[in-house]
């Protein structure tokens, strides 16, 4: 094999390396929201003005993140105890149930 073809093929071989690397260890240039979430675009920290939908979603590698937001119905709730002024316990639990708007 000629010495000039080897160094080409070395090469192609080190750029594949390279990329096989690069997106093993999270680089990659695709990102995926899922059913139930809208994804919120940050560069170096930053937010990005919009959203995407659930799907497939292009970024920059290293420079761009997306974070998933959660858009369905959640629910919290909270007990509280207290005395009245007559020295009667009071009990109470509160439940509430929120979501985010995705549009």
């Amino acid at each position: 094999m000629p010495q000039a073809l080897q160094r080409v093929l070395i090469a192609i071989g080190v750029v594949f390396g390279i990329l096989a690397v690069t997106l093993v260890l999270g680089g990659s240039p695709i990102a995926f929201v899922e059913k139930g979430h809208v994804g919120v675009k940050t560069r170096f920290g930053a937010v990005v003005p919009g959203q995407y939908q659930p799907g497939l979603v292009v970024k920059l590698p290293f420079v761009e993140q997306i974070i998933q937001v959660d858009t369905r119905i959640s629910t919290t709730d909270a007990v509280a105890s207290s005395s009245s002024r007559d020295l009667q316990d009071v009990s109470t639990k509160v439940a509430v149930e929120y979501s985010l708007n995705g549009n």
